[in-house]
């Protein structure tokens, strides 16, 4: 007498893949919010590079820095808000934060440049 074997995986085997599924899901998980978080860097670091260009052409055309954004006409990116403190005939400095990540950046020009970081240079924490 032939018995029949039934094929099909067994339950150790189905749980191994499930477990290795479940092992790339979440490293997948984590890149892809540390690549968000990146991109919100990104995107703050482009506005200050922005508004260093509008203020320093504020500054060419009226001989002094301001700290009101709609004078120089800059617009930060949605979800991003920048401020200008300090701006005097010799610098000033500028900060911006996005409402989706924790991480700040700013940067300083002239007098008002950021001690240990350099004039001009962006710098996020």
């Amino acid at each position: 007498m032939h018995v029949a074997m039934k094929r099909g995986f067994t339950l150790l085997e189905l749980l191994v893949v499930v477990l290795i599924i479940g092992v790339l899901a979440a490293i997948t998980i984590l890149k892809f919010a540390n690549s968000k978080d990146k991109a919100y860097v990104a995107t703050m670091t482009s506005d200050l590079h922005n508004m260093v260009t509008m203020e320093e052409s504020y500054n060419a055309e009226f001989k002094t820095y301001t700290t009101s954004l709609s004078a120089m006409t800059f617009v930060p990116s949605p979800a991003v808000s920048a401020t200008v403190t300090d701006a005097t005939m010799g610098g000033w400095t500028a900060t911006v934060s996005h409402s989706a990540s924790a991480v700040t950046c700013r940067v300083g020009i002239g007098s008002d440049s950021i001690a240990g970081v350099g004039d001009g240079v962006i710098q996020c924490k």
